[in-house]
This record gives structure tokens, C-alpha cells and sequence, in this order.
């Protein structure tokens, strides 16, 4: 069953997941059209919006990168620097989140 997507800023259809862009506004993961995210970072709203999407190059890289971090903390933390390694799964989560609710979606 495919869920029908819609962009936050002009809430029109979002097509495909090259159109799609998952940004983290203030402390919630919204839907964007391409043109309305590079919109939205160039006016009033860039203050809570993040100048990186979660989905993407960018968002996939830094995921990789903090799974990395996670299992390197894990596996050679001493002690309490273990626990650190648990916050290392918050960019996953989130990552994890956006592909979930709306990029699975899609076509």
C-alpha cells in the first residue's frame, strides 16, 4: 500500500524520492520538495531548519559514519566510555525514522 506524501511548505505531492527531501525542523522530521527546502533555507525558517537533509548522500554518509563511531566505542570503550556509544544511535534513529515514514513510500 503506497502512502501519499506532501510537502510541508507548499503541500503539494511529492512524486518521487528524487523530489523528496526529509529535514529536521526544530525536533521533527518533515517532508520537502527539493525547490521548497532550498526555499526554506534561504529565508526566516533557516534558523530551525537543518543546512543538512537526513535523506541523501550527506545524511547516509553521517549515518555510516556514527555506526562506525558506535561499534568503535563499544568495542574498545573502557569502562563508562561504553555509554557513549549509545548516543552515537541518535542519528541513526533518525535516519532510520525518515526512511520509515516517508522514502519507503515512494517510487
Amino acid at each position: 500500500m503506497k502512502k501519499e506524501i506532501y510537502c510541508e511548505e507548499c503541500s503539494g505531492k511529492i512524486q518521487s524520492k528524487e523530489d523528496l527531501v526529509t529535514a529536521q525542523f526544530k525536533l521533527d522530521i518533515i517532508p520537502l520538495h527539493e525547490e521548497c527546502y532550498a526555499r526554506g533555507l534561504k529565508g526566516v525558517k533557516s534558523l530551525y531548519l537543518k543546512n543538512k537533509p537526513v535523506n541523501g548522500f550527506s545524511g547516509n554518509a553521517s549515518a555510516f559514519m556514527f555506526a562506525i563511531l558506535g561499534l568503535s566505542f563499544l568495542i574498545f570503550g573502557e569502562g563508562d566510555l561504553k555509554y557513549v556509544s549509545i548516543f552515537t544511535l541518535i542519528p541513526l534513529g533518525i535516519r532510520l525514522f525518515s526512511y520509515l515514514k516517508f522514502e519507503r513510500h515512494l517510487d
